[in-house]
């Protein structure tokens, strides 16, 4: 938590916003149901912008953009949620909300969701983030272009 707290105020202060971070505390703040989903979203926008004015950078280059610059953070969502053994519901809720909030991939989310509920069945927070999920079709479905 003071962590998240530190990065974000690290960033903040420089003035660039960063979208690894911005991610980053958009998941965490949905997993601990601390922030209002309107500000995870806002959260969410913020990375999306700060991303495509990177990939412009990057296409001014000779180098290829990346695709995300959260590409090895999913996979260790994925690895984490396919291995963990002890709590696997937490694993594939955080999975999940990256497939949701940073990829819109939105059957992978529900997917996901639906095995983080196969193991904690009654955690609130999950069934709540996954409720965000089912009904807010229309930032759900928005194009990130």
């Amino acid at each position: 938590r003071d962590l998240y707290g530190q990065v974000m105020g690290y960033m903040n202060d420089r003035g660039v916003d960063n979208p690894f971070v911005l991610y980053s505390y958009a998941i965490f703040e949905a997993v601990t149901n601390e922030e209002d989903w309107q500000e995870i979203k806002h959260y969410v926008r913020r990375a999306k912008c700060a991303e495509e004015r990177s990939r412009k950078r990057a296409s001014m280059s000779s180098s290829a953009p990346p695709k995300s610059q959260y590409e090895i953070a999913t996979a260790a969502f994925y690895l984490q949620a396919v291995c963990n053994e002890d709590r696997p519901d937490e694993s594939w809720h955080n999975y999940a909300l990256c497939q949701m909030l940073v990829h819109s991939d939105l059957e992978g989310a529900k997917e996901s969701f639906l095995c983080a509920m196969d193991h904690a069945p009654r955690d609130k927070r999950i069934v709540s983030n996954f409720n965000v999920l089912l009904r807010d079709e229309e930032y759900l479905n928005m194009n990130t272009s």
